[in-house]
């Protein structure tokens, strides 16, 4: 899979361990929830990132990034909050968060069958 998929969102649980375990796999950009919080504050109505969580999440415009798929290591700490990141990413425009397609015959578009 590493092979195939560049950017991954990596669902977890506690603290950077699954993001360091991604990368031992070969994945070359590993994004967290805590990251794009980071990035974005609104994208979850609830949750607010702790001292440590905001000194290991990586900044960037996650807006821009290409994210191509998912991958659920563990029970998430914050189940409600990343869904809700999960679901955005699956109705946004090629993988990027914040934009939504022209049309819904998208492959992960709700109508599609």
């Amino acid at each position: 899979m590493a092979k195939r998929y560049k950017t991954v969102l990596v669902v977890r649980g506690e603290g950077e361990k699954c993001r360091t375990v991604t990368e031992g796999y070969g994945f070359q950009d590993v994004i967290t929830p805590g990251d794009i919080i980071k990035d974005n504050a609104n994208t979850t109505f609830f949750r607010k990132l702790t001292e440590d969580e905001l000194k290991h999440s990586r900044a960037r415009n996650y807006g821009e990034v290409k994210i191509e798929a998912t991958l659920v290591f563990a029970d998430s700490r914050d189940r409600v909050g990343d869904q809700k990141i999960i679901l955005n990413l699956c109705m946004s425009k090629n993988g990027r968060l914040g934009t939504r397609p022209e049309t819904l015959d998208h492959p992960f578009s709700p109508t599609t069958t």
